[in-house]
Parts: C-alpha cells; sequence; structure tokens
C-alpha cells in the first residue's frame, strides 16, 4: 500500500464539450491549454453518441483487456470520473442505453450526443505519476 499527499487544490475547470466533440480528446486538451498537469474529475454528465471503453479482461496476473465500441447508439453519461497525473489522463465512465449499463475505462474517440459537463479540480504539489508495470500490464502509481 502507499499514499501520496498534496498539499491544495487549485483552479477548478469546468469543461463544456458539445455535439461531435471527443470526450477524453477535448478535456485533456482544455486541461493542457491551461497549463494543468494534476487534476481529480469531481463529477462529469452528459450523452455521448460513440463509446469505446475497456474493462479488465483477466484475473491472470498479466491483464488481458476487453475493449468495446458502440457507435450511432444514444448513451447517457451518468458519471465520468478519475484523475490527471504528471499530464497523463486515467478515467472510467458509466454509460447507460436503455436498460443496458455499462462502466468502463475511457479510450479515445468517444463522442458527445449533445453535451457533456465535466468539473475538474486542479491538484497542487502531488508528486505523483503513473507508469506501466511490465509484470501485469496495468499502471501504478510512483513518486515523482
Amino acid at each position: 500500500m502507499k499514499s501520496f499527499t498534496g498539499q491544495e487544490f487549485g483552479r477548478i475547470v469546468v469543461v463544456y464539450l458539445k455535439r461531435g466533440d471527443k470526450l477524453l480528446e477535448g478535456i485533456t486538451s482544455q486541461l493542457k491549454e491551461l497549463g494543468i498537469k494534476d487534476a481529480v474529475i469531481l463529477n462529469g454528465i452528459g450523452s455521448l453518441q460513440k463509446v469505446k471503453f475497456h474493462i479488465a479482461g483477466t484475473t491472470a496476473a498479466k491483464d488481458a483487456p476487453v475493449f468495446t465500441s458502440l457507435e450511432n447508439t444514444p448513451l447517457e453519461l451518468g458519471s465520468i470520473q478519475g484523475m490527471v497525473l504528471d499530464g497523463n489522463p486515467h478515467f472510467h465512465m458509466l454509460v447507460c442505453h436503455g436498460d443496458k449499463t455499462m462502466l468502463g475505462h475511457v479510450d479515445p474517440e468517444c463522442e458527445v450526443l449533445y453535451l457533456a459537463e465535466i468539473t475538474i479540480a486542479e491538484l497542487k504539489n502531488v508528486q505523483v505519476k503513473r507508469i506501466t508495470n511490465d509484470v501485469t500490464g496495468v499502471g501504478e502509481l510512483v513518486a515523482r
């Protein structure tokens, strides 16, 4: 077990994405434009017309993710959560269509249907980054 301690929150950013905008790319672009390298998503809602995500695909020592993609399907974005560490995002989302609910790691190319509203808090003085563990294939948090 590890823990990492920061000093304070910085700016609070509300990212508004409109029809056709890319979810992951839009959020990371706004943070880069603002010079924010470390942040946490406080909340996020909206609708999507295209999703790409993955989930853990095995209980073996090395992960073999399962990828899912849906296009031209109206989906409610019930939640997006995660962190940006050293400029690298790690987000998960919960989406639903009718009585089908899906959860997974946000991959590039998710596309907004009508809108997405994401509130983000900048993290100050958190000296942590994520690196990929060669054995498990999963990102781990380490001090930077």
